[in-house]
């Protein structure tokens, strides 16, 4: 491929452009759009009259304004959605009739949760809605598990509206709920409640989600329902994470691993490996290659649960097949932001979600530092850590500089959970050879855990760290950048300085003895709890 057909590489800064504006629109829409008309009319200007400098900062700008132009009218919309469902109430209970939109998974409790669109009552219609079925009795669980996407129910349901909670504001929790694009969550007390009306039509969407409940069905055979095993390939291999339980999900936290349970471009890569082994040798063209591989892709997601960082990982494949298609080369971190650009376009709340954002982070900078090291593993996982350290920081308050190292020795432990996890899946019922199988699973499964203790456990290997302000955050994708740019002692003094900042800084307030203050009001109560930690 010459290097005239390769993509221009203003995309990573016109993506990224797009990315913030969204990441800050609300609920504004007429004025970033006039802004963007006016920047891209100003970029067609420039580019007429050979001024491309000009013309590319343009394009920056129109896709800033364009960004959050999109991310207000999603805002807008869904807001009146909310307002229409509850008319200014935070909680109502209804009679409600939904459209099941993937079937039920189980929880650590043996609840249901279920994502459906409510249909009736005329009010709230079109509302997007996670129900929890808290009470499923042994002797009902079948005809619950048994809802496939499509399916028609009905029950009666307590509904709650996104607002406040302890640590969340009412913005915080409408963006989070909406970055999963949902409106609201929902709570029916008992399975007994709900009642099938109707069955739905037969689409390629049901027939993946009946594969999906099958698998499930089988690890739940090969390794028990609820073994600690099963909880982390259903997370692997399903995209399944209601079954993990905390400790679990606190060890791998500690250990820098806890992206693992989330599918995204180690599954996703695997998949595209055996696509791509499978195409070569078929006879379609350019086009061809292409609309089979948008489709067996476009499965895929569907298949493990459509996670926002799968989508990022698919759209990133997608990404290189169409310029592949159209004969154009096209690099890693074009490819990436070109799919992230399209998928917030597609789906503006996407910005707002954690996994999304950390997805995207992870990969440039796993990207970023391959381009310029030789060693290529050290690199993928200090350059993944360091571009993402900033939004572990702000969103979780915890930063885990063991997954430096546990990274390069977990990797190839997940690569032998998902070969030997998806082959007892899929093979699992040969009698002896499925037995095998699972025990290879298990194996894998359990050294992948200890190697996660054993990080956890390093000295300083996980840290608990306040907030970092806008100005440090600034500072140190700035000098990161610059680092990574133009390359000097100053912008890597001052990376490292912040860096050491963002690590050390002021700490969460609570020194001695912990204390517990605790104001009980009768219906409720209000719970202080200050500590060293």
């Amino acid at each position: 491929m010459r290097p005239d057909h390769a993509l221009p590489p203003v995309l990573v800064p016109i993506a990224a452009s797009l990315l913030v504006g969204a990441s800050l629109g609300e609920s504004s829409v007429a004025g970033p759009a006039a802004l963007g008309l006016l920047a891209a009319m100003l970029a067609a200007a420039c580019a007429r009259s050979g001024r491309r400098t000009l013309a590319a900062l343009a394009c920056i700008a129109a896709a800033g304004s364009a960004g959050a132009a999109l991310q207000g009218a999603a805002w807008l919309q869904a807001e009146r959605r909310v307002a229409r469902a509850f008319g200014g109430e935070r909680t109502v209970e209804a009679q409600l009739t939904a459209r099941v939109l993937a079937a039920p998974e189980r929880g650590l409790r043996g609840e249901r949760r279920v994502r459906a669109t409510i249909v009736a009552p005329p009010r709230m219609t079109g509302l997007r809605v996670a129900i929890e079925i808290a009470d499923v009795p042994p002797d009902d669980a079948g005809r619950i598990d048994a809802l496939r996407r499509g399916d028609v129910v009905a029950g009666w349901c307590r509904l709650k509206a996104p607002g406040r909670s302890p640590g969340v504001g009412e913005r915080d929790a409408r963006r989070r709920l909406a970055s999963q694009r949902l409106d609201a969550t929902g709570r029916i007390k008992s399975a007994r409640l709900v009642v099938l009306l109707a069955r739905g039509p037969a689409t390629p969407a049901r027939a993946i989600d009946r594969v999906h409940a099958a698998a499930r069905a089988s690890l739940d055979r090969s390794f028990g329902a609820s073994t600690r095993p099963r909880a982390v390939l259903g997370a692997f291999l399903l995209g399944d994470r209601a079954l993990v339980d905390p400790e679990t999900e606190s060890v791998l936290r500690d250990a820098g691993l806890v992206h693992l349970l989330s599918i995204s471009g180690l599954h996703t890569g695997m998949c595209v490996l055996a696509l791509v082994f499978l195409l070569r040798r078929s006879r379609l063209g350019p086009a061809g290659v292409l609309v089979a591989g948008a489709g067996a892709l476009a499965a895929f997601c569907a298949l493990v649960g459509h996670g926002a960082a799968v989508w990022r990982a698919a759209a990133g494949a997608g990404a290189t097949l169409l310029a592949r298609a159209l004969g154009r080369e096209i690099g890693g971190l074009p490819a990436l932001a070109l799919a992230a650009g399209a998928l917030v376009v597609a789906v503006p709340p996407l910005i707002w979600n954690l996994g999304f954002v950390l997805s995207v982070a992870a990969t440039a900078g796993l990207l970023a530092a391959i381009e310029r090291s030789r060693h290529e593993a050290l690199a993928a996982s200090a350059g993944a850590y360091a571009a993402s350290a900033p939004v572990l920081a702000g969103a979780l308050g915890r930063l885990a500089p063991a997954g430096l190292v546990s990274n390069l020795l977990a990797a190839p432990l997940c690569g032998a959970c998902l070969v030997t996890g998806g082959a007892a899946l899929a093979f699992g019922w040969i009698p002896g050879v499925g037995r095998a199988l699972a025990w290879c699973a298990v194996a894998s499964t359990e050294a992948l855990m200890a190697t996660a203790r054993a990080a956890a456990a390093i000295p300083g290997g996980h840290l608990r760290v306040a907030t970092p302000s806008r100005a440090l955050v600034a500072a140190y994708v700035a000098f990161l950048l610059a680092a990574w740019l133009r390359p000097g002692r100053g912008s890597r003094l001052g990376w490292a300085l912040c860096a050491i900042a963002l690590h050390l800084g002021v700490r969460p307030i609570g020194t001695g003895d912990a204390r517990v203050v605790v104001l009980d009001v009768g219906q409720g109560l209000a719970v202080i709890l200050r500590g060293p930690e």
